[in-house]
């Protein structure tokens, strides 16, 4: 890669994927966070959602195939613990979570601080 190289938007998706597809580092991993912004309405039975902590958040995937393992409803605010692998949308440039399975793990701090920050307003 040449300072003075110009790419196509494909071009540079397409080398982030290679990248991020060969580096063990990103494949078969758990990760634990809070979901948020959960959206499994889609026809296609696939659900699409946030894992945060503290500091940070990444967007996850979990497809109909996978989905069908979960024992418990996934919804905003449970805390999780989630095994997959960081993926590359190339289409978008989205960098995301590929979820296989998932457990919960209760409910998330930041659900529980927002749930009384609530109830504190609610009051005044």
């Amino acid at each position: 890669m040449e300072e003075n190289d110009i790419y196509s938007i494909s071009a540079i998706n397409n080398l982030i994927d290679k990248k991020i597809s060969y580096c063990d580092d990103f494949k078969k991993i758990k990760i634990r966070g809070e979901i948020t912004n959960f959206n499994g309405s889609y026809n296609s039975g696939h659900y699409y959602f946030s894992l945060k902590d503290k500091n940070s958040s990444i967007s996850c995937v979990m497809f109909k195939l996978s989905t069908k393992s979960l024992d418990f409803e996934p919804k905003n605010g449970v805390d999780v613990v989630a095994s997959g692998e960081v993926s590359f949308y190339k289409v978008r440039g989205n960098l995301q979570f590929r979820v296989r399975k998932m457990q919960e793990a209760g409910l998330g701090d930041l659900y529980i601080a927002f749930e009384k920050l609530k109830k504190k307003l609610d009051k005044e």
